[in-house]
């Protein structure tokens, strides 16, 4: 007759564990390296000083804490003859002495660093005005949301559009910020913003909030960027950069109208 050997349960569980723990694939995770870009800001707004950021990338295992790149040269020209070295401030933004945007100029930008060129070009539209600003019972979602009216002028001059959303002075980027009106020319426009819930401090615009609302009249090359930028989400692609070289980034010569006002309606 066998004889029957009776094994103490907590001997079964560890004998268990050492064959699983044995069976077990050690998995590496392999966060691979990315070679650092450079990013580059660059904006010539209508009557201010041309100015110019440069920074870089960060890897996967780096601080989200972007500083300024110095040592590059960098110039600004448009086509009135007008040429500057812009110079880092303690800002850490190149800006130029005399360089201001005017409407109807094209600004060259040419970046010099590491011993690689990155240009762009970009001309600036004039002017488009805000005609009013209201707010909009968005029901759907159940809260109120600002909107920006204006038209846009006939013919090609004014195509493309960037709207800028400020509470109570905090910059809130909104939902589809870029706006194109080439299939559309010389229309009324009502554009309502979509601002990220995640940027604002409360859930929801209140009454008594001090809305203004700046309408960008930008080029193509500008509103491609922001209109990819985006969609950045939905997918693992830069945004449209307009600069050459391999950079990332814009360069954007605009011109500008803002409005303000409180918000309320009635309940």
């Amino acid at each position: 007759m066998k004889k029957i050997i009776n094994i103490p349960l907590i001997v079964i569980a560890l004998l268990m564990t050492a064959i699983l723990t044995s069976c077990e694939k050690e998995i590496d995770v392999d966060l691979n390296s990315v070679t650092p870009r450079l990013v580059i800001e660059g904006l010539v707004v209508k009557d201010s000083i041309a100015k110019v950021k440069l920074t870089k990338t960060k890897d996967f295992n780096d601080n989200n804490v972007y500083e300024p790149i110095t040592g590059a040269s960098i110039q600004i020209s448009d086509d009135a003859g007008n040429t500057e070295t812009l110079l880092l401030n303690s800002t850490g933004w190149y800006v130029a002495k005399t360089l201001k945007g005017v409407e109807g100029r094209t600004y060259k930008l040419t970046v010099l660093y590491d011993e690689q060129t990155y240009t762009s070009t970009s001309k600036m539209p004039p002017v488009v005005k805000i005609d009013s600003l209201s707010m909009f019972d968005f029901k759907v979602l159940d809260y109120w949301l600002p909107r920006v009216h204006f038209k846009d002028p006939v013919g090609t001059t004014n195509d493309y559009y960037r709207v800028k959303l400020y509470i109570n002075n905090k910059y809130i980027p909104c939902t589809y910020e870029a706006q194109s009106m080439d299939r559309s020319d010389g229309i009324e426009y009502v554009n309502m913003l979509f601002p990220d819930e995640k940027k604002l401090e409360d859930e929801e615009i209140k009454k008594g909030d001090r809305i203004k609302i700046e309408l960008q009249s930008i080029d193509k090359g500008a509103y491609t960027y922001f209109y990819t930028l985006d969609g950045i989400n939905e997918s693992n692609n830069n945004p449209t950069s307009n600069i050459t070289g391999g950079a990332l980034g814009y360069f954007s010569a605009y011109s500008y109208d803002r409005q303000e006002m409180i918000a309320d309606w009635e309940d």
